[in-house]
């Protein structure tokens, strides 16, 4: 079985990909010759099956960690697997690879997943971690993920007539979160501190 060491590269392409291949009618620039529909039809369906390769592997084999090693397809957990040094400052043991995968859910269009991740980051996520973290890698991928499911959610609610039962969980976990940073932004240079 081959696991996904680069699923949050994966990640981002795939969403730059998806956006991309679903937004433009067509493709094209000077020394170019427009991309064919099929061309890109053909393109997206690669970046959604490379997507849902990479997500589930992470599911089946790592979830709640948070990120899924390749050659053993274990979770890693901060604390439990054996320290990379500097590189381990983004985990926390809040399940990363979900919360910021949760927006892809929905540019691909899979509310189902999504209402069931996001059902597992309220229930199974917590920041109460002693812990010293990334505040960049934090900040961005857990509170941005948190707050971009958030509105998502909002928004699926209103015009999908999904996720009903969604209250602002996420919302009050990025509260909590964007609490529990603030003090890496109390310094007298107003630069927060990188940990």
């Amino acid at each position: 079985m081959f696991c996904s060491s680069t699923f949050v590269v994966i990640r981002y392409l795939v969403s730059i990909s998806v956006i991309f291949l679903f937004n433009s009618q067509q493709c094209y620039c000077e020394e170019t010759v427009p991309m064919l529909k099929r061309e890109r039809l053909a393109l997206r369906d690669e970046a959604r099956d490379m997507f849902y390769h990479a997500y589930r592997a992470y599911m089946e084999n790592a979830y709640p960690a948070d990120e899924l090693m390749p050659l053993s397809c274990a979770g890693r957990y901060r604390g439990l697997t054996p320290n990379r040094g500097d590189i381990d400052d983004s985990l926390g043991n809040f399940s990363l690879t979900l919360i910021d995968t949760l927006d892809t859910l929905v540019i691909l269009g899979d509310l189902e997943e999504f209402d069931h991740a996001v059902k597992l980051v309220i229930r199974d996520v917590s920041f109460d971690n002693d812990v010293v973290v990334s505040v960049f890698e934090t900040n961005i991928r857990v509170l941005g993920g948190l707050l971009s499911a958030h509105i998502l959610a909002g928004y699926l609610q209103q015009r999908a007539e999904v996720l009903q039962w969604y209250r602002g969980e996420l919302l009050n976990m990025a509260k909590d979160l964007g609490y529990r940073l603030l003090p890496a932004f109390n310094t007298t240079t107003g630069i927060p501190h990188s940990r």
